[in-house]
């Protein structure tokens, strides 16, 4: 564990315990290890420490700084007191280095926030833009522009077109993994974007059909290798989706029969 992994874990409360328990530590070692030549001694009184809540008093007082002066150390309590003031300084600069990691860790957050937005809208954009392409390609062949060339090779591009925004869902729906700066989808955003992977595969079976029927030869073994990666994909996306425990059950079987339909058909339609 490093130096950072162990700021982030310890909280305000450990620190302040922490700090308490050595202070108090100190005033022991004060009290107890005081001897003719070592010693705490009252400045006005002139005479040394007797009392243990005196010394804990002075063990406060020097690990904060603040130096009343009606005691003061003798002997190698001067050194102890030296080290006990560097503990102070070591204990603020590690609570200052907490709140530097604390605001940083929301500056973080909230462009983390906004990226992940981002990929969100990328990724709905692509798929609509997905389908709007196939929807133009399907409305030419249906008008008689029947260039087969024309045809396969928009259909080549589309598809790995598609593969790569399948590769893309794959990490934005995450793992149940709870790392630093590891956002979740939430359930609305979850079920638009299962629809919209859905809607796109649905599109992508209407095409299919269409292709077979104007009997247009575009099932290369490349082709029908990328359809099939991308329904394990989305049947990898759905496994994760049915491990979450934040969609509406009646939404997720709605889902999953859906994607078992399209799944079925479009299966067929590469026999």
């Amino acid at each position: 564990m490093n130096l950072r992994n162990l700021l982030d874990r310890i909280t305000f409360k450990h620190i302040l315990i922490i700090w308490v328990l050595i202070v108090v530590l100190f005033g022991f070692f004060y009290f107890y290890l005081m001897n003719d030549f070592s010693m705490l001694y009252y400045n006005q009184k002139a005479k040394p420490v007797s009392s243990l809540l005196d010394a804990v008093y002075f063990s406060f007082v020097t690990a904060t700084t603040t130096g009343f002066g009606d005691i003061v150390p003798f002997g190698l309590f001067k050194m102890v007191a030296i080290i006990e003031v560097l503990f102070g300084f070591l204990l603020l600069a590690v609570v200052t280095s907490k709140l530097v990691s604390i605001k940083q860790d929301v500056i973080l957050s909230e462009l983390y926030d906004i990226s992940f937005q981002e990929r969100i809208t990328k990724l709905r954009s692509s798929l609509l833009l997905f389908r709007q392409n196939v929807n133009n390609i399907i409305h030419n062949m249906q008008e008689g522009n029947r260039n087969e060339r024309r045809i396969i090779n928009n259909v080549d591009f589309y598809l790995v077109y598609l593969e790569n925004i399948f590769q893309d869902s794959l990490g934005l729906v995450a793992k149940n993994n709870k790392g630093s700066f590891i956002k979740q989808l939430d359930p609305m955003n979850t079920e638009i974007i299962f629809n919209s992977l859905l809607q796109s595969l649905e599109k992508l079976h209407e095409l299919i059909v269409i292709l077979d029927h104007y009997k247009i030869r575009w099932k290369s073994d490349s082709n029908i290798e990328i359809i099939k990666k991308d329904l394990l994909i989305n049947e990898e996306l759905f496994e994760r989706l049915n491990n979450s425990k934040d969609m509406i059950r009646h939404s997720l079987e709605d889902l999953n029969q859906r994607k078992d339909k399209v799944t079925r058909a479009i299966l067929n339609q590469l026999k």
